[in-house]
């Protein structure tokens, strides 16, 4: 809110949320997973030209039907989408409410029957997918796309590094070209709805899941 210049209510801290979100898990009966979401807009905000940057803020959480994360089956088919590049931008790791490129991108997916595309930068550098952070695993090693290229700083990003690194798995931010992936033996995605979900394939290419499996197992016992 602050990178944006909209203006933080006093109000607004982590104590108030979690007692709103414990209420509307009362309210809306869910005893199991939940997907909760906060979402600030100015109130004046029908042109371009705000007259403040008075906010207000909605909050919503609909049911899961797990409670913890579990490993997708089947593993994603991929395709990287370079029709539109995702600008970096000193808020381009936020999530914002302008989602077009992300709709075009995921239409371009289905237009080609994969499961998620990869979104590039102005630099040909992959950056993440339609709905969540990217990584791939060489030697051993899992690689992610650094802020500075534009990605989504996502919590389960942050939480997956943390994880990875406790377990004793190197993990390097480092900018990537489409071709690496192809050099890969792993891919996969996080996002906190979902947790991890591994890819299979990627064109021609076809991948293991050892890694995204183990990393699983830490989330899901970390999450218990």
């Amino acid at each position: 809110m602050k990178a944006i210049k909209m203006d933080v209510p006093k109000w607004l801290t982590v104590s108030v949320v979690e007692k709103a979100f414990d209420k509307l898990k009362e309210v809306n009966k869910i005893t199991n997973g939940g997907r909760a979401r906060m979402t600030a807009y100015r109130n004046n905000g029908l042109t371009y030209k705000p007259e403040s940057n008075d906010v207000s803020i909605v909050l919503e959480l609909r049911p899961l039907a797990d409670a913890t994360y579990i490993l997708n089956e089947k593993g994603f088919s991929i395709g990287v989408y370079t029709e539109n590049h995702k600008h970096r931008s000193t808020y381009s790791q936020y999530k914002t409410g302008n989602s077009l490129l992300y709709a075009l991108a995921a239409t371009h997916a289905a237009s080609h029957k994969w499961d998620e595309a990869i979104l590039v930068n102005d630099d040909e550098r992959v950056v993440e997918t339609t709905s969540s952070n990217l990584f791939m695993v060489k030697n051993g090693i899992i690689f992610t796309p650094p802020l500075s290229d534009g990605c989504i700083a996502g919590v389960m990003r942050r939480n997956l590094i943390e994880i990875a690194e406790e377990g004793g798995i190197k993990v390097r931010e480092q900018s990537m070209a489409p071709a690496a992936l192809e050099a890969a033996d792993e891919i996969f995605l996080t996002n906190t709805i979902n947790g991890i979900r591994w890819a299979m394939a990627y064109g021609k290419r076809r991948y293991f899941n050892n890694t995204s499996k183990q990393l699983m197992e830490w989330l899901a016992e970390s999450v218990e």
